[in-house]
């Protein structure tokens, strides 16, 4: 087995995270979206996750996340 590089795991995870915030986006701009225990989502909620996976989707760069060289250069 091969191990990875900084840059594959790197890539592997840009690539979770997209995939990650396409789905959420979906979720939430669906009707009615709800929390895997059944309630739903309530408005604050949905905007404040919207705006955050919006965001990183745009940018490459979540709120919680230091940018790094290779992001931004990316």
């Amino acid at each position: 087995m091969t191990a990875m590089t900084a840059k594959q795991m790197a890539d592997e995870q840009r690539a979770a995270d997209k995939a990650h915030h396409e789905a959420r986006v979906a979720w939430l701009t669906s009707d009615a979206p709800k929390w895997a225990c059944g309630t739903p989502v309530n408005n604050d909620d949905r905007r404040s996750l919207l705006l955050q996976s919006r965001h990183y989707l745009e940018t490459g760069e979540g709120f919680n996340h230091a940018p790094t060289v290779s992001r931004r250069l990316a």
